[in-house]
């Protein structure tokens, strides 16, 4: 007698690319606000502009934890895979790997992230 196994639904890569975007509007606030550093509190806010209300503060802390868990999850890639994000999302000029594919690499860096994030609990 076969039992079958519960299948589980495919990764939602819109929620990866929302999660990635997110990644990258905390990338491009490095730069700071009226030249303090770009994680600075109280000088950030949504993209980089400074809180104005509790609940904005708030909202960005968990954006922020967000960004640097995707960090940290980008940086755990293979070499190929972090310059095929960074590349797609403005973090790179250009994809210096010439015997490989760039959208088939992509595609498998946002789907190991996409692994990642459902095994931790992300919504995607």
């Amino acid at each position: 007698m076969m039992t079958e196994r519960p299948t589980r639904n495919p990764i939602d890569m819109s929620m990866v690319d929302y999660w990635l975007d997110e990644w990258r509007a905390w990338m491009s606030t490095r730069e700071g606000v009226r030249g303090y550093g770009g994680h600075t509190p109280g000088m950030q806010g949504s993209r980089g502009l400074a809180s104005e209300d509790w609940e904005s503060i708030t909202y960005d802390q968990a954006d922020r934890a967000a960004a640097v868990a995707i960090n940290a999850k980008i940086e755990s890639l293979v070499l190929h895979e972090q310059q095929a994000i960074y590349r797609a999302y403005g973090q790179a000029s250009a994809f210096r790997f010439p015997r490989l594919d760039y959208q088939i690499t992509l595609a498998s860096a946002k789907q190991h992230l996409g692994e990642w994030m459902r095994r931790d609990g992300w919504p995607c």
